[in-house]
């Protein structure tokens, strides 16, 4: 990138970088490589983050749902899954090229963005909404007690950007 005038970068890692805080995480949280994923990510970010030759803006896309990304596939006929309790963290592809369009067009470079939609439903009801959009067998969800889990904020994105997502609520998806 050096050699080829490259003076702006939207790099799209993931909210995956955040630790499960069983609280609402946002880009000032601090961030913990406890995976390989997470690892890679993170340092990736960092580098391009600290590149003085170019400005780079992180995108952090949640779970990615539109275009051929089905979420109904994931879970449709599952039986006793783990985590029907748990918050969700999703964003509609509509959303993902929406913010993308609004940082190139506003020229928002230097920033670290969550891409997230507004409302955070169960894991069962965000997954039996799906299968039931798409007719497949619904899934049945263990209800135990919420353990590992982090609710990503999408405040940054919308105050920055001015933006208003498309797709705020993933039970619609």
């Amino acid at each position: 990138m050096y050699g080829f005038g490259i003076k702006k970068v939207i790099f799209v890692s993931s909210t995956g970088v955040y630790p499960d805080t069983k609280t609402v995480v946002n880009e000032a949280t601090t961030l913990e490589a406890k995976t390989p994923s997470q690892r890679t990510l993170i340092e990736a970010e960092t580098i391009l983050i600290h590149n003085k030759n170019f400005k780079t803006t992180v995108l952090r896309p949640a779970g990615l749902v539109g275009g051929n990304r089905i979420a109904a596939r994931w879970f449709a006929g599952k039986q006793n899954a783990s985590g029907g309790n748990i918050p969700v963290n999703m964003v509609h592809l509509e959303d993902c090229i929406g913010v993308s369009h609004e940082v190139i067009r506003q020229g928002i470079f230097g920033e670290i963005l969550n891409l997230c939609a507004d409302e955070h439903p169960t894991k069962a009801e965000f997954y039996t909404a799906q299968t039931q959009k798409y007719n497949l067998e619904i899934p049945t969800f263990l209800m135990e007690k919420p353990t590992d889990f982090k609710i990503v904020s999408n405040e940054k994105s919308k105050r920055l950007l001015t933006y208003k997502y498309k797709k705020p609520k993933p039970t619609e998806f």
